[in-house]
């Protein structure tokens, strides 16, 4: 293949027909957030994003694949990817989540950490963030 600009410069116009174009590849447009959220509360992240139809998500926790189940439930809404726990958060909800996306164009990842911490008071709107490294 000849770099693009090559092809416009010495006006090889058959090569185009040899050029891909990664435009409809997966694309966050909303990463996932690190957290801290109360115990008493439900964990819900959401990321969304740009790219061709179909799209595959996978959710992880620390590195293993979850599923929907009593615990969790994933869902896909429009361009927004959902992860919701099912029950009060505790110690268990501590980790690294990561939405994966894929389609025929490629794959991309986000990750977010979630601590759960007691005697922390929000209000439902009030949404406790912090950053790591």
């Amino acid at each position: 293949f000849q770099p693009l600009e090559n092809v416009f410069k010495h006006g090889y116009q058959d090569q185009l027909m040899n050029c891909v174009v990664f435009s409809d590849a997966p694309h966050f447009v909303k990463n996932l957030v690190d957290m801290t959220i109360p115990m008493s509360k439900m964990l819900r992240l959401e990321c969304a994003f740009t790219g061709a139809q179909k799209m595959f998500v996978i959710w992880y926790k620390d590195g293993k694949q979850v599923y929907g189940s009593y615990r969790y439930n994933t869902k896909l809404v429009g361009n927004s990817c959902i992860f919701e726990g099912l029950h009060e958060s505790n110690r268990d909800t501590t980790g690294r989540y990561s939405c994966e996306i894929s389609n025929a164009y490629g794959t991309e990842i986000c990750h977010a950490h979630v601590i759960p911490v007691t005697g922390m008071h929000t209000s439902m709107e009030d949404t406790c963030h912090f950053f790591l490294d």
